[in-house]
């Protein structure tokens, strides 16, 4: 079971509208830098990048080292309502991403209270992170599905459990583990109405079935795209597109360049064209990122 932290132009569209985020691209640019710069090799500059996107978090950007600031793009911007801007959330997320001991010890001791008054998206963020990092420690396969599940029911946080629930729940839905449907049922009934509970259990179990046609995943996700059409299907057909753009390997990137190929043979005046834009949408942006990813 392979963990996946989702590039930055996703997460950008993931917490649109959580917050503010008034300066919205300059802060995303400077997120990813920080996210990149975190990997270096020079000590210099990996603990500018990570004291930077931790102060980020916490809503006090003003306190990042001024130079580095400046080769950010973020001397002399407006930081006024930080507090609600879902960068911070962002950046909660990014910092996860880089997978790096002191990013784990940051996330493990942050604190509700280090957040200010507006907290909650970059507190369920953050924990979201930790967990994904706690996962990627585990090895045993077994244990790993155990510990999703024990997250799935979680409502000891009151603060982020719906988010990391929902986190642990797409972990067993888009690895295919069957044997967890029970707990996945309990987990989204327990969060959702009846009418949005049975949609996203049939949305969960449709994932599950794709996953489990082929031992090869590639292979399954690339047979799905190739063989579904149904407009109605829209949701899946983007999920198994974004899956794929997750895999760095040819077969996944030839599925999606045979995907694109053949939405672009519909009509521009036709139903087909207008039903798919926002897939079209997706699968461009997996192909101009391609490579560009870690």
């Amino acid at each position: 079971m392979k963990n996946c932290f989702c590039g930055i132009a996703f997460l950008a569209v993931l917490f649109t509208g959580l917050g503010q985020g008034k300066p919205f691209g300059p802060a995303i640019a400077a997120i990813e830098r920080m996210q990149n710069d975190a990997q270096s090799s020079t000590p210099r500059i990996r603990k500018l990048a990570l004291d930077s996107l931790k102060v980020f978090i916490e809503g006090r950007p003003e306190n990042i080292e001024a130079g580095y600031a400046r080769s950010l793009g973020l001397e002399g911007m407006d930081f006024t309502g930080i507090e609600n801007w879902s960068e911070r959330a962002i950046a909660a997320t990014s910092l996860g991403a880089t997978g790096l001991p002191e990013a784990f010890d940051y996330l493990t001791s942050l604190k509700v209270t280090d957040l200010g008054k507006e907290f909650h998206s970059t507190w369920a963020a953050a924990q979201n992170a930790l967990r994904s990092m706690q996962l990627e420690r585990i090895r045993e396969p077994q244990l790993k599905v155990e510990f999703l599940e024990r997250l799935a029911t979680d409502w000891s946080d009151s603060n982020s459990a719906s988010r990391v629930q929902s986190w642990a729940v797409d972990q067993l839905c888009d690895t295919g583990v069957l044997l967890s449907l029970s707990v996945i049922q309990q987990s989204i009934r327990g969060r959702a109405t009846e009418s949005e509970a049975n949609e996203e259990i049939g949305f969960c179990e449709a994932r599950i079935r794709i996953v489990r046609s082929d031992a090869n995943r590639t292979q399954a996700l690339a047979s799905f795209l190739k063989n579904e059409r149904n407009p109605q299907a829209e949701r899946l057909l983007k999920w198994a597109a974004y899956q794929l753009s997750l895999i760095r390997d040819a077969g996944a990137a030839k599925a999606i360049d045979a995907l694109a190929d053949d939405l672009d043979k519909y009509p521009t005046s036709s139903p087909e064209w207008r039903r798919f834009r926002s897939l079209r949408e997706d699968i461009q942006h997996y192909r101009d990122t391609r490579g560009k990813l870690p």
